[in-house]
Parts: structure tokens; sequence; C-alpha cells
């Protein structure tokens, strides 16, 4: 990961969940206050698929993968039909968030050891890392994350997470 993709990271293109959604297709709705990241889902047939055919019915692909696909629609119906009940993020951390909290204080960009360990403890502390468009990274710190499993320094605790 350079430098200049750790800082991207940073960049919150949408101020406010209402921005978030208006800006990938969804008409700008004041009272929507969250956004549902649509990596991880636990869905039924009966309950869901009438809002998932009317988002992909009702709505333009946002455009670019930066805009997250379906992702705003979908957090949209989902938020305002009332069908969504949230889960621990450890099960769908996504890197740009944990990048993000992992930076509040610096006052420098870490070094490239620095930004291994920080994805390696990441790895550590969650069920799930996604990496949200952010997979040209996988390359440069994948090697390292392999290396320190296979050693045992990373890893999450217990054979049941």
């Amino acid at each position: 990961m350079t430098k200049a993709e750790w800082a991207r990271a940073h960049i919150s293109r949408s101020a406010t969940p209402a921005l978030y959604h208006h800006d990938r297709g969804v008409p700008l709705d004041e009272s929507v206050d969250a956004v549902v990241h649509t990596g991880v889902l636990v869905m039924s047939r009966k309950s869901h698929a009438p809002i998932l055919r009317h988002v992909y019915d009702a709505y333009e692909d946002p455009g670019p993968a930066y805009l997250n696909y379906e992702m705003g629609p979908l957090s949209y119906e989902l938020l305002t039909r009332g069908a969504v009940c949230w889960i621990s993020d450890q099960f769908n951390a996504t890197l740009s968030d944990l990048i993000l909290r992992d930076s509040i204080g610096r006052t420098r960009l870490p070094t490239e050891a620095e930004r291994i360990e920080a994805v390696q403890r990441f790895y550590r502390e969650n069920y799930f890392m996604h990496f949200c468009g952010m997979q040209a990274l996988l390359p440069e710190i994948a090697p390292a994350m392999l290396a320190a499993r296979r050693s045992g320094a990373i890893g999450h605790q217990n054979g049941d997470r």
C-alpha cells in the first residue's frame, strides 16, 4: 500500500448519510441517518426479495466502483423500509474505515512497516475484513499477512472465530 493509497482511504466523498445515498442516485432524504454496508447481509427470500427486486428495477448503476455499485440504493431502501437489524462491524470491517479510525491523531503518514502492521492488526481484530474497492492493496500486503499467519504471529485468537 503506497502512502498515496493510504492517504486516499481517508477521503470521505459524502458528508452525511443522506448525501451518501443522494450521491448514488437516491432522492435526497435527510431523515436517513445511517448507511448499510451491504458487503455482508443476512436475508430471507420472503422478507427481502421484494426489496431487492425494487432496487434492481428502480435504480440505475451509479457508476464507478468508488460509488459502491448498488450499495447506496439498497442501503436506502432497507433503511426506509425498516428492514435492518445491525450486527457487529467485526463481521464486515471495511479497510477504509479501519484506516480512518487508526489515523485519528496522527501528524504524519505511517511508514510501510506501520501500514502493514496496522492491516495485520485489523485482520486479527475482526472476523472479516472487506477491502471495498481497495483490492489494489492486496499484492503489497498479502505476502506479509500470509507469512505472519503461517508463523502464528497473526490470526484469530481462538479456532472458532
